[in-house]
């Protein structure tokens, strides 16, 4: 995988980023300048990310192959998460009821349209090819399985999974010892 230089990704005319970026040159980024990404940022090929509102990428992420994320009405994704590839992300969404009409090119007084941002919180987790509806906040230390429709908020230090997502059980949050360890050993190193 190839990743854009420096200069491209000064280029691209990202609101601001850290160090350690590397984003694919094989990825689609729309809105740069509503988009922040912090330092020690992955994002893999194919990826497509469009920004109308600010959408805020934390520190130590990943996002995988394939990932969309239509943030025209906002995204935040914290510190430590992790996209599996082909994770779509909403944050508008047509009402499919009949009782309105579906459609990026026809005018909004013809359509029911939810928007509404999507936030994901630190140590999230969200597997292979599931679906995050607009509006919905994935708690701390949420783990969303493969192939899930998340379309309400989770609570923190869960692992969902299903259509709709469920609770399955309870997440571990030795996570965070390792993290604080972890922070503690880069201290003393640096």
């Amino acid at each position: 995988m190839a990743f854009l230089s420096m200069q491209e990704l000064t280029d691209l005319g990202l609101r601001q980023h850290g160090e350690d970026v590397r984003i694919s040159t094989r990825c689609s980024i729309y809105g740069a300048e509503h988009i922040s990404i912090g330092s020690h940022v992955r994002i893999d090929d194919m990826t497509v990310i469009t920004a109308e509102q600010p959408v805020n990428i934390g520190s130590f992420v990943h996002i995988g192959a394939q990932v969309f994320i239509a943030g025209t009405q906002g995204c935040e994704i914290e510190d430590f998460v992790n996209l599996s590839p082909g994770v779509t992300i909403l944050t508008t969404s047509d009402d499919f009821s009949g009782e309105s009409m579906v459609g990026a090119l026809l005018p909004d007084s013809l359509r029911n349209v939810t928007r509404a941002a999507v936030s994901i919180g630190r140590h999230g987790l969200v597997g292979a090819r599931s679906v995050v509806l607009p509006g919905v906040r994935i708690g701390e230390g949420v783990a969303v399985g493969a192939l899930s429709l998340v379309k309400t908020s989770l609570d923190p230090w869960g692992i969902y999974g299903g259509i709709p997502a469920h609770l399955i059980k309870p997440r571990s949050q030795a996570i965070l010892k390792i993290e604080a360890e972890w922070a503690e050993r880069v201290a003393k190193n640096a």
